[in-house]
């Protein structure tokens, strides 16, 4: 992260909930909402934001392939 200090991160998502908890800051899940908070605190102690852009998952193909093993 050190390199990324005063830097913006774009994360593309397909999550409809990924996409705003990281750009509103809440989640509904007490687990997810703690995971929310923890990559927040990354983002202060580093000095760098995240920015989500949503994306279909049509357009993500690829990694939703990575992630499920569906190879």
């Amino acid at each position: 992260a050190p390199d990324w200090a005063r830097t913006c991160v774009t994360l593309r998502v397909d999550s409809t909930g990924a996409f705003e908890g990281l750009n509103g800051g809440s989640l509904h899940k007490p687990a997810s909402q703690s995971l929310l908070h923890e990559i927040f605190l990354i983002t202060l102690s580093s000095n760098f934001s995240i920015r989500c852009v949503w994306i279909d998952s049509k357009s993500n193909y690829l990694a939703d392939t990575l992630s499920r093993f569906d190879m």
